[in-house]
């Protein structure tokens, strides 16, 4: 829990927790930890009228090295920074494996997800799909219901014949 002395000692950390919870609908990161290797590689997200853009550093890495799976909702991207030289001493770089994941809000078409590396830069377009509109639901009146209704009534009467 945050406390006033946390936001005292860091006047900006209100951005680390609660930041996306602001953009409702945005692209949500789902990275519950706080060290260098879930922040990595950091990320920009950019909405569209026609899609949620999103900028991934990846300085060193190779694009046979990445790899951006969505299931279920959540967008994975994975990958592997490989150390160019074995060296002694001390480095701030990041080597290794990377995992970062994030919520895609419903109306963006995941079948039409598209990436493009360049330069150490890795660009995913998520587009937006088209708003569906709310149906009216006919409400129907004791043995006259429709559908599973119908199946459902004439199904417990013949239950209860058997019984």
């Amino acid at each position: 829990m945050k406390t006033l002395e946390n936001y005292r000692s860091n006047p900006w950390s209100f951005l680390n927790d609660d930041f996306f919870n602001i953009l409702s609908g945005f692209v949500q990161p789902l990275t519950a930890t706080r060290n260098e290797r879930s922040e990595f590689p950091r990320c920009d997200v950019e909405e569209t009228d026609k899609a949620f853009l999103m900028s991934f550093d990846l300085p060193g890495v190779k694009k046979e090295n990445i790899n951006i799976e969505v299931k279920d909702g959540v967008m994975t991207l994975t990958g592997e920074r490989k150390s160019e030289t074995k060296k002694d001493g001390y480095s701030e770089r990041f080597y290794g494996n990377f995992q970062r994941s994030f919520s895609i809000p419903v109306h963006v078409d995941s079948e039409k997800i598209e990436a493009r590396y360049e330069n150490g830069v890795l660009q995913v377009a998520l587009p937006k799909s088209e708003v569906k509109t709310g149906k009216k639901i006919e409400i129907g009146h004791g043995e006259k219901a429709n559908g599973i209704f119908s199946k459902l009534i004439s199904h417990k009467k013949n239950e209860e014949r058997i019984a």
